[in-house]
């Protein structure tokens, strides 16, 4: 794949197929996922099974807006139409927060009833550091 090394989502894209190489290596959440979010507003990444990344961002820095349907155009390509289940990794920052909000909350339980089965992250600027978000399942 080539990359462009002067845009930012290049880079981005670039590292997080570094990462699927490196994530059967290591603890998903020590990876160093602080590189993808250098701009002041909240950004989410999707990191497919295959490989191919999609990066949403309302362009402000308090929240990423995504509704499913926004969810559905943004993983379709011209040679593919992902779906939710073909997501390895949904990472997204918080600039001031560094806890899983109830949006985010609501966010991965909606993903899930659409069949997301991978790894809900959230990188915290404050704390410098990546969790991982895993909902408790019903008995």
């Amino acid at each position: 794949m080539s990359y462009d090394k002067t845009k930012t989502f290049d880079r981005a894209e670039e590292e997080m197929d570094k990462k699927i190489e490196e994530k059967e290596e290591q603890d998903i959440t020590s990876l160093n996922w602080g590189r993808l979010f250098k701009e002041p507003i909240e950004t989410l990444y999707m990191l497919m099974k295959d490989g191919q990344a999609f990066k949403v961002s309302s362009q402000d820095e308090g929240e990423v807006f995504l509704t499913l349907g926004t969810l559905e155009k943004q993983l379709r390509t011209s040679e593919r139409d992902y779906k939710t289940g073909d997501i390895a990794v949904i990472i997204h920052n918080h600039l001031k927060g560094g806890r899983i909000s109830p949006t985010d909350k609501k966010l991965h339980f909606r993903l899930k009833k659409y069949g997301f089965k991978g790894n809900f992250l959230l990188y915290s600027h404050i704390a410098n550091k990546t969790i991982e978000y895993k909902s408790k399942e019903k008995k």
